[in-house]
């Protein structure tokens, strides 16, 4: 009987040896289809499979028959994503500082299901996502589709924002409790989405990071403000940092509140935080980062919450970069 039963579905066990199996590299020998379909419990023989391979080419599945020397193997060819799409795709998933690595985890376990076997090998060796900035908020995805209905419905959003405390902990900023937040939408930023919202109280628009939101609800008010899609355009072009040079072990000092910057900016576990302040109530923080004009640019812009301490040789060439520009400018003057 589940000879007989199982036989029912021999097309779809088909399919999925082929998709397992194959793709344009690789390809599986006939008497190799026969016995993966015995692993199922489905009996096959050569004739009757020839008749179901040109069923999936009628359905729409590009089955390609490839002679090398004596033997003949059977594939699908150009399926929905290529290797290196799937890669891009991976990569993007495992470089992303909006998901955590748990999540980054699960779903590139689903994308290596859209490739054969041994393309999700390759996948797997070339993927890695330790060691890089993440989320810690597991309920990012929850955020975005609770967002989405927000924008949807055309209802104003109430919300706790957090920030990073010297325990590298999210906890509720002061004056964190938001009320009647217009929001207008969402932005992908820098491997990070912004909910980009007008605040009544304040009177302007604002941007919040969405993995620091938490328990965002739908209060039932009308949006007051919707941002068009020029003023869209324009808010996103304004909201940028890429490292490259030297690599160096740098001291910086921050009160408690600001030391969630270097957080933000390189991850939990780069961050290292003294237990104790500084008799200025500074907090010392070490990173691990590569030393260029680009970090020294973004330094510039936090440099009035973020002071860089060492090592020497380091703040030499910040503050040369300093002065040269400052000269370049009073040159051109």
């Amino acid at each position: 009987m589940a000879l007989q039963q199982n036989h029912r579905y021999k097309l779809i066990y088909l399919l999925k040896i082929l998709e397992d199996n194959t793709d344009e590299e690789n390809g599986i020998t006939m008497p190799e289809i026969i016995a993966k379909l015995k692993t199922y419990d489905v009996p096959a023989e050569r004739k009757g499979l020839y008749c179901d391979l040109e069923a999936l080419r009628n359905l729409g599945y590009n089955v390609v028959k490839t002679k090398k020397g004596y033997k003949t193997y059977y594939s699908l060819d150009k399926r929905l994503f290529t290797l290196s799409e799937l890669k891009l795709m991976a990569d993007a998933v495992a470089s992303s500082r909006l998901v955590t690595a748990r999540q980054s985890e699960r779903l590139i376990k689903k994308i290596t299901k859209l490739a054969s076997k041994k393309q999700a090998k390759e996948l797997q060796r070339n993927i890695f996502i330790y060691d890089r900035p993440k989320s810690i908020n597991e309920s990012i995805f929850a955020n975005i589709g609770t967002l989405t209905e927000a924008i949807a419905a055309d209802e104003m959003i109430d919300f706790n924002y957090l920030q990073w405390n010297r325990k590298k902990q999210l906890v509720l900023r002061l004056n964190g409790e938001k009320k009647d937040i217009s929001p207008s939408f969402l932005e992908f930023y820098d491997g990070k989405y912004y909910l980009i919202a007008y605040d009544p109280l304040d009177g302007k628009v604002k941007h919040y990071r969405v993995d620091k939101m938490s328990g965002i609800c739908l209060n039932g008010k009308k949006r007051l403000k919707a941002i068009d899609k020029k003023e869209q355009a324009s808010y996103s072009a304004q909201m940028a940092n890429m490292f490259s040079g030297k690599l160096e072990t740098l001291k910086f000092e921050a009160e408690e509140k600001d030391v969630g910057i270097l957080i933000d900016e390189f991850g939990t576990s780069a961050v290292e935080i003294a237990p104790l302040p500084t008799e200025e109530a500074k907090y010392i923080c070490r990173v691990k980062l590569q030393v260029s004009n680009q970090l020294f640019g973004w330094l510039l812009g936090v440099s009035d919450k973020i002071k860089l301490t060492a090592p020497e040789s380091v703040v030499e060439e910040y503050h040369r970069l300093l002065k040269q520009n400052l000269s370049s400018r009073s040159s051109a003057r």
